[in-house]
């Protein structure tokens, strides 16, 4: 693995844990909460299912409302993947790299979280010095990190310089991807100030993620742990 050696200054060890990330607490965005009730009126009385009587009228209409307010909901949810890509992660913390082969792809990522947003600026450098930009938003659709919808927008320099002006803590990591069965798992070997932490991560997409390789060295697995997502992480790197 002659490139991430090479990042990593000629292969310095690496520690399992960095000792201010097990302090550090973060909390999810108040913006990740479920769809917000609608509230949906219906008169009593009012002309339901070819039934005039009042009183059936209002049991019908409360029926119809909670049909409704359903119907809304699912809508929503519609209208919010619409464009997005559903990732369903696993995160797990490891014990150093573990070994890869050596024709995996490797890319150096530096994100940059906005402050007081879902929005997150990625830069991904390849090893032949291809660099893509762009601009994503996260909306989680449970309690935690392991499932969320993902909406990018790629960007040209203009774009790129006017957004990076916006204040927002920074993360810097070397990615290896490494296939496994038919998934990919993602080792993340993060720069200072948490140089020596490494996380693997694989995606699910449209199935629940897998395990990782048994030869593996798991400290434990860190999916519902907010300390160890990406905006956990920069937001200690930004103090």
């Amino acid at each position: 693995m002659p490139v991430l050696v090479a990042f990593l200054g000629g292969g310095e060890a690496l520690s399992a844990l960095h000792p201010e990330a097990e302090r550090q607490q973060g909390a999810a965005h108040p913006a990740d909460q479920a769809v917000r009730r609608v509230d949906v009126a219906v008169i009593p009385g009012q002309r339901l299912g070819g039934l005039r009587s009042p009183v059936v009228g209002a049991f019908l209409g409360s029926f119809d409302a909670r049909h409704a307010l359903d119907a809304t909901r699912q809508n929503r949810a519609v209208d919010l993947l619409k464009y997005a890509k559903v990732e369903r992660e696993r995160r797990w913390l490891l014990d150093g790299l573990p070994p890869f082969p050596d024709d995996a792809r490797q890319v150096r990522i530096v994100d940059r979280y906005l402050h007081g947003t879902r929005l997150r600026l990625r830069e991904v450098t390849e090893t032949d010095g291809t660099v893509v930009r762009k601009l994503g938003h996260k909306v989680r659709l449970g309690d935690d990190a392991s499932e969320v919808a993902c909406t990018s927008l790629y960007l040209d320099d203009a774009e790129w310089g006017a957004l990076g002006a916006l204040p927002g803590d920074v993360l810097t990591k070397l990615r290896v991807f490494v296939p496994h069965g038919e998934q990919t798992v993602a080792l993340d070997v993060f720069e200072a100030p948490h140089r020596g932490l490494v996380i693997a991560e694989i995606d699910g997409g449209d199935r629940p993620a897998g395990a990782l390789p048994a030869s593996y060295a798991v400290i434990r697995e860190v999916t519902s742990d907010e300390r160890y997502t990406g905006a956990g992480l920069a937001h200690l790197d930004g103090g």
